[in-house]
């Protein structure tokens, strides 16, 4: 990222996912087995993935703007950033090229062009979870899920940075 709010949104997820380990570093290190339980594991999975999908959703919504911004319009701006943020929800991939090609018609191209299947199922997957963690469904995800999922969808964040700030 390079965008300084963009920069300190991600470092916000590494934070998370950085104190979520040292907890189960630390259950670990107390338990007479040595391993965290199941229940815990899938408690700060789920935390971490609600967490994270929010950040990737402000982080969306902040590039538009950002792209808006650059019109030095600053009405088109504040529209931008009202509207992403009143119908923008639930970033998943297919949402996030739909936005892209309402932007230009090319976008969604040239994001399919780096993003390759594994990326944008760590994208999916993040968001996938958090839905069924909000609609009441029991989670399996662990800590160690979630990290994979979003080491995974990293490049989509980087690509749509690249193609629209």
């Amino acid at each position: 990222m390079k965008h300084p709010y963009l920069q300190q949104r991600f470092a916000d997820i590494d934070a998370i996912l950085v104190h979520g380990r040292s907890i189960v570093d630390s259950i670990v290190a107390a338990s007479a087995t040595k391993t965290a339980d199941l229940p815990t594991q899938h408690y700060l999975g789920g935390y971490a993935v609600v967490a994270i999908c929010g950040i990737y959703e402000d982080c969306i919504e902040k590039m538009f703007s950002i792209r808006a911004g650059k019109a030095g319009d600053a009405d088109l701006e504040h529209f931008m950033e009202k509207t992403m943020d009143a119908l923008f929800r639930n970033p998943d991939y297919a949402k996030i090229k739909g936005f892209l090609n309402r932007l230009n018609p090319t976008l969604g191209a040239a994001l399919d062009a780096v993003v390759q299947h594994q990326h944008l199922s760590g994208l999916d997957s993040i968001v996938t979870t958090k839905n069924d963690i909000a609609h009441g469904k029991p989670s399996k995800v662990t800590l160690h899920d979630v990290e994979e999922y979003h080491k995974r969808a990293l490049i989509v964040f980087d690509t749509l940075e690249g193609l629209i700030c």
